[in-house]
This record gives structure tokens, sequence and C-alpha cells, in this order.
């Protein structure tokens, strides 16, 4: 088994594909968000991540962990094979993601267990 390399990990509102052009595009693009009121109403938005494909078949999971708390807040899992050789463009829909509270979240990237890459996202209140 062969991990896949992970070429990056992207916050955005939203992963689009042009089914003309066979383009894909990242639209709304972010690191951190604020909001009005905790806990936020449920959020959509999309992680983006290009994979230099392995050659290994398993499970692909996104974990959100609020790290104040170190308490898991979102799971997303996927059976994916890899056969090795090119680049994967994987978008996983983030949907009903509320945030209790203002804090530091981590999103990391996993394949059967094992930590392929993470990303922190920065919530906060307006002023």
């Amino acid at each position: 088994m062969k991990l896949p390399q992970v070429m990056g990990l992207v916050f955005c509102r939203r992963f689009a594909v042009n089914t003309t052009t066979h383009e894909a595009s990242l639209e709304g693009l972010f690191q951190a968000i604020e909001f009005k009121s905790f806990p936020t109403q449920p959020q959509r938005f999309d992680v983006y991540a290009a994979l230099y494909s392995g050659r290994a078949e398993g499970a692909v999971e996104l974990v959100g962990r609020r790290l104040e708390t170190e308490k898991d807040v979102y799971r997303y899992r996927r059976w994916f094979s890899f056969t090795g050789g090119y680049v994967i463009q994987l978008q996983i829909p983030v949907r009903k993601m509320v945030f209790a509270a203002p804090g530091r979240y981590q999103f990391a990237l996993m394949f059967e267990g094992a930590e392929l890459t993470k990303r922190f996202l920065e919530i906060s209140q307006e002023d």
C-alpha cells in the first residue's frame, strides 16, 4: 500500500466544475470566518484537496475538531481506490456544520486512519 501525497487542503465556499471545458474552480477561498452569534446556523462549504495518487484502497476521512475542547465536531467518510500515477481532485462537501463557539478548529484529512495533512480554521465573533 502506498499512501497518496496531498498537494493542498483548501477551504472554499464552492468547488465548481465547468462541464463544457472540464475546468475546476475554487470559489470564495477562506482561512477564517466571523459570525455575529454562537452557536452558528448550519454552514455549507467545501474542502478541496489535490492528491497525487498512491496505490491503495480504503476510507478517506475528513475529521473536524474544536481544539479548545479536543472534541470531534465533524466527520466525513468515503471509500476510495487509488491506482497510481495521476492527480485526483478531491472535493469534500461540508454540510450542516455548526460552530458552537469562537476558537480554532482543525480539519485533518485521513486515509485508513493515517493522517495525510491538516489545516486550521479560525472562527471568531464579529465586533
